[in-house]
């Protein structure tokens, strides 16, 4: 009988060996997927570090353009008139010093026409003048916008004769002399 006792003995060993192999074969399966897991995760982590560390690695670039765009923006915008040279009257006396330099007479200057432009920090100044002179002294008038230090562009002018009605046009009367000229302010936060 001691034969039966241990072949059931045996048996029993052999079941709990097969149920413990198949649970060490669970876990070590089990164990492999999550260290499959865990090494795709590893590597997708690393990819995303080389990236980052390219993006760190172009980020003195970037400041280096960054100080230079600030630098060209600083010296652009120093050509532009400050909110006081834009305003009505100082605007009038400037033309005024032109006037007197060409020999031409500013007889209306309008208000500018104030157009805020937040996403640039500018602000748009349109002024529209009126001037009397002879050609000549119309082309000095125009030389000493054109010359002059601070931002100032001529978008458009109109000739037309002062005396006599339009179709005559003799060469010594003054002309009447419509010009709108365009400026701009910046502000920088």
């Amino acid at each position: 009988m001691a034969k039966g006792g241990d072949k059931k003995l045996v048996i029993i060993l052999i079941i709990l060996f097969v149920v413990a192999f198949g649970v060490i074969a669970a876990l070590c399966y089990y164990r492999y997927n999550a260290n499959q897991k865990l090494k795709q995760d590893i590597e997708s982590i690393k990819a995303r570090i080389q990236q980052e560390e390219a993006r760190k690695a172009t980020i003195p670039k970037l400041q280096r353009q960054m100080r230079e765009r600030i630098e060209a923006i600083t010296q652009l915008t120093q050509i532009l008139p400050t909110e006081t040279e834009a305003s009505h009257s100082e605007f009038l006396r400037l033309l005024r010093g032109f006037a007197q330099i060409s020999g031409v007479n500013v007889t209306s200057l309008l208000p500018p026409t104030e157009i805020p432009q937040p996403e640039f920090k500018l602000k748009k100044y349109i002024y529209n003048i009126l001037v009397t002179g002879t050609y000549p002294q119309f082309a000095r008038f125009l030389n000493q916008i054109e010359r002059h230090t601070r931002f100032l562009k001529l978008d458009n002018f109109e000739i037309a004769n002062d005396r006599l009605g339009a179709n005559y046009w003799p060469d010594k009367p003054d002309k009447k002399i419509k010009l709108q000229i365009t400026t701009y302010t910046y502000k920088p936060d």
